[in-house]
């Protein structure tokens, strides 16, 4: 409540304060959750050593979100010497816990082979597995794939297809991409408007790349 401001005033350093009697208590959420406000430095002071700590207690826990944040702070060396393996290793737990972004997580991994060999049609097959879980960021990375022809055909359409569905859940980057494929007329009919359109859906969630895209344009953000 205290950390939207859902009845109450929004105050983070109370949000903060309830997370870590609940944390305290045993809740596993309650440790993810104060993980995170260590990692943004909302309501704390940020520390992401301290984030590392909350997230690997969660994760400990069998909480699947707080597995993907370990794993996500050990992918890019976040408070913990980065180790592309135990990324790995977290991001599979996540997912074999029900997590869509750990699903998402584990196919960015084989796409760029971090801590595992390089394979595009592992990257699909968890890629595919994330967008049927319903996660954006699994769509958009799929639709990347088709467009690239990394582990599938390369397919123009296909890839309109997830980054719209990508976009319609509200992932910016795949909105510039609908827009790209918009403005260069790859997949679908070329239509600057719908371009435009695109670009400025992405601009309004503070993306910058749309931002200046729209100042190439010359149309308003």
């Amino acid at each position: 409540m205290y950390l939207q401001g859902y009845g109450v005033e929004k105050d983070d350093k109370q949000a903060v304060a309830w997370f870590r009697k609940s944390a305290e208590a045993g809740c596993s959420m309650g440790m993810r959750h104060l993980g995170v406000m260590y990692e943004r430095g909302e309501g704390v002071e940020k520390d992401r050593q301290q984030a590392v700590s909350w997230y690997r207690k969660a994760a400990e826990e069998g909480n699947e979100e707080g597995m993907y944040n370990l794993g996500t702070m050990y992918r890019h060396g976040y408070g913990v010497d980065q180790n592309y393996n135990q990324a790995v290793f977290w991001y599979r737990r996540a997912a074999e816990a029900g997590s869509a972004a750990g699903l998402t997580g584990l196919g960015l991994m084989y796409e760029n082979g971090y801590g595992v060999n390089k394979d595009y049609n592992q990257a699909v097959t968890w890629y595919r597995k994330a967008a049927a879980a319903g996660d954006a960021q699994g769509m958009d990375s799929l639709g990347n794939m088709y467009y690239n022809g990394w582990g599938v055909n390369k397919d123009d359409q296909q890839a309109v297809s997830w980054y719209r569905k990508a976009a319609d859940a509200g992932n910016a980057q795949a909105m510039n991409s609908l827009g790209l494929m918009y403005e260069i007329g790859f997949g679908v009919e070329r239509d600057r408007q719908q371009a435009i359109s695109w670009y400025r859906k992405a601009a309004q969630l503070g993306d910058q790349y749309a931002k200046g895209t729209l100042k190439r344009l010359g149309a308003n953000p």
